[in-house]
């Protein structure tokens, strides 16, 4: 089984606490990789803010985000590479922006594992889209200005189409509209579509392709006065087909992002007041569950206490169709002046709190989450509360399947309210707008940053399994262990045969006898470990056969078995004899242990006939049984040919019976005359013979040849 072993949790002079509870509690320190980082630059005034991360297919990270010239409001995008440890692997830095309205940078990684990053570059009020597609290694394909009208613009989020290509959502214009961009692959410009009203601020903050191939985007809108969070469909090629706002009037709702499940529904969530007098209120979280026309299954409203502002900004579903939320609060009990911190909520299927948790004390910001590789999570955003520096850093956090990261967490679910209180729908009739460009854009700028570590815990992985049956015709099992372990690569050793892998506990089946060397290479996303064994496959010492199906008279019997030497023999009639003797009809089943092979099975069907009506019956056509068992018991121990009776012109002529080999061990004229098992005085082998018979009916000579079991 593969097995974990090692447990690192850094020690820093203000974090004795959150050692005593790694190592103490070490239930916390589970098999999967946890950590808590923190990133900066060196200069303590200069910011260093990441607004999304995403675990890479090699086990590392990519965080984008924005990095301040000093204490200046000039900010950079960037794009960090990080190993699966957290320790920098490359950085990019871009163009000039501000981080005010520009708080939607993204990433994602394209099918064939480059990166795309989007950003905002400018001045508040005065901003373009970014985008950027960089390789793994970092080197940049392309970099694009998004001069997507006239006036301002703000792109917030990026998916990657089925078919390759780029769409994008956001703002545009200066009394801006909801953006819909598509680009190619390239970066190039395909078409950018605008849905809004005159005058009025309609935004799009999330973007997904749904599985019908069309787009649905989710954000804030006017309507009912004020701003309503909206879900927009289109199809593939920007239509609209349906818009629907969600919210009241004098209230404020905002989603921040969405998911379409596997039977078409969706899931929203965001900030809203509906529970508050107004719009200019403390907002609370909501999350809804929507059919694929946007019509609401059910919908809830929570927030933590004590009550003060927060946002559900990002949301992903588990394995068991759970809702992972991360949320931006400033509520729940804490202390210092600023009490901003990280939180993820847990929901069931059909909208029942299951877990919150908060992960720091105060002066965190835009919380943020994706999916691991290992079924666990990262939770990023940025903080000061740790350092006491005057610039934010990046604070990235790598979570299990629990929620858990070893340090800063605090359970909350008792301090968590939830409520359910209806929406009101609008479908506003919006305006549509169609304009637009691509720019070429080279602009970059030079840092370096520098990593800490709050809490840590990278499991030395150790590799191991086990196998059962090494025999030839048997599927031999491979069986490894889930823990902590997210691939595995299987190579059974049998040149020539595909016999390769990726499963957890395969099974393979040998096509010849001899020893295999098996290699198993397991990895948890981080580290990966190499185990060879050598197995060897054998025959077992013998085949276990009950011969053919058997026809026996009414009022016979046959001895039925093997002589194969074991020390286990189990009859389906309970018997535990290597032989039985039936007399009846039916399906007989023998299994026995054939060393070293274990347990074998084999199948006769036994089927009795009426031996007088067939000899009464007026034929041309002589009866033959395929078995006797000469065994000194007076039952069937002759071979002997029976003739119907009353046919007048049926002659026997001759019949003759020879061994496997060739060779003739009876024959004889005498039609009353059956064979006895013997030739030359001797008993024969149990085993298969042949036979010949030749008789004259009216005119016509025939001959009939057949085999019979010699059973003893």
């Amino acid at each position: 089984m593969v097995t974990f072993k090692g447990l690192n949790c850094i020690n820093m002079p203000q974090y004795i606490i959150s050692m005593i509870i790694c190592f103490f509690g070490i239930t916390n320190c589970s098999a999967q990789i946890t950590f808590q980082k923190q990133f900066s630059q060196p200069d303590s005034a200069s910011s260093f803010e990441t607004f999304d991360a995403k675990q890479t297919p090699d086990g590392g990270y990519v965080l984008a985000g924005l990095a301040s010239d000093g204490f200046t409001s000039t900010y950079h995008p960037f794009l960090v590479k990080l190993n699966c440890k957290g320790e920098k692997v490359w950085q990019r830095f871009f163009g000039n922006s501000q981080t005010a309205g520009n708080i939607f940078p993204k990433v994602i990684i394209t099918k064939d594992s480059d990166y795309v990053m989007i950003n905002n570059i400018g001045a508040y009020s005065n901003y373009n889209g970014l985008a950027i597609r960089l390789d793994e290694s970092g080197n940049i394909i392309w970099q694009k200005t998004l001069n997507l009208s006239s006036g301002n613009d703000i792109i917030s989020d990026i998916k990657e189409t089925k078919d390759g290509h780029f769409i994008i959502t956001g703002a545009s214009k200066n009394t801006p509209d909801v953006s819909l961009t598509k680009l190619n692959s390239d970066g190039t410009l395909i078409w950018n579509k605008t849905f809004g009203n005159n005058g009025e601020y309609d935004e799009g903050s999330a973007i997904i392709e749904t599985n019908d191939g069309g787009y649905l985007i989710s954000g804030r809108y006017i309507s009912m006065l004020t701003f309503n969070a909206f879900l927009l469909k289109t199809d593939s090629s920007g239509s609209m087909q349906w818009l629907k706002c969600y919210g009241d009037t004098n209230q404020h709702m905002w989603g921040f992002d969405i998911k379409e499940l596997n039977n078409g529904d969706i899931i929203m969530v965001g900030s809203t007041t509906l529970l508050k007098p107004s719009y200019s209120s403390y907002s609370d979280n909501f999350i809804m569950r929507l059919k694929s026309d946007g019509d609401t299954l059910w919908t809830k409203i929570f927030y933590g206490s004590p009550d003060y502002f927060e946002s559900a900004s990002s949301v992903e579903v588990d394995d068991n169709g759970n809702f992972i939320i991360g949320i931006a609060t400033a509520s729940y009990p804490t202390s210092g002046f600023v009490p901003n911190k990280h939180a993820i909520i847990k929901f069931s299927s059909s909208g029942n709190l299951l877990m919150a948790k908060t992960y720091n004390s105060g002066s965190s910001h835009y919380t943020r989450i994706s999916k691991a590789n290992d079924k666990g999570y990262l939770l990023c955003g940025f903080s000061n509360n740790y350092s006491y520096v005057i610039g934010f850093q990046t604070l990235l956090m790598k979570l299990d399947e629990n929620l858990s990261s070893g340090c800063f967490e605090t359970d909350q679910t008792s301090n968590t309210i939830v409520q359910t209180k209806p929406f009101k729908i609008t479908q506003p009739l919006p305006v549509l707008g169609n304009a637009g460009s691509v720019l070429n854009n080279t602009a970059s700028w030079t840092t370096t940053f520098y990593d800490s570590t709050l809490c840590s815990t990278y499991p030395i992985l150790k590799g191991d399994f086990v196998f059962t049956s090494t025999c030839i015709g048997l599927p031999s099992l491979f069986t490894s262990d889930s823990t902590g372990i997210i691939s595995w690569h299987w190579d059974f050793g049998e040149i020539g045969s595909g016999d390769t892998s990726i499963l957890m506990n395969p099974s393979y089946t040998y096509s010849s006898t001899g020893t295999y060397t098996v290699t198993l290479i397991v990895s948890n996303g981080c580290e990966s470990d190499t185990i060879k064994k050598a197995i060897t496959i054998v025959a077992p010492s013998a085949q276990l056969s009950l011969g053919d199906d058997k026809e026996i008279c009414v009022g016979t019997s046959i001895t039925i078995g093997t002589n194969i030497n074991s020390n286990y023999y189990a009859w389906n009639t309970s018997a535990s004899t290597p032989n039985i003797t039936v007399s009846q009809a039916g399906t007989y089943i023998l299994t026995i242990d054939i060393t070293p092979c274990g347990l074998y099975s084999d199948t006769i069907e036994i089927s009795t006939i009426n031996c007088d009506t067939i000899i009464s019956q007026p034929t041309c056509m002589p009866y033959l049984p395929n078995a006797f068992s000469p065994n000194g018991d007076d039952k069937n121990e002759t071979f002997r040919i029976l003739f119907p009776a009353g046919q007048l012109d049926l002659e026997f002529l001759k019949i003759e019976i020879y061994n496997r080999w060739g060779n003739q061990v009876f024959t004889s004229t005498n039609l009353n005359q059956g064979w006895d098992g013997r030739h030359q005085g001797k008993d024969q082998n149990i085993d298969t013979y042949y036979y010949f018979v030749r008789y004259r009916c009216g005119k016509e000579t025939r001959t009939i040849k057949g085999d019979l079991l010699l059973i003893r």
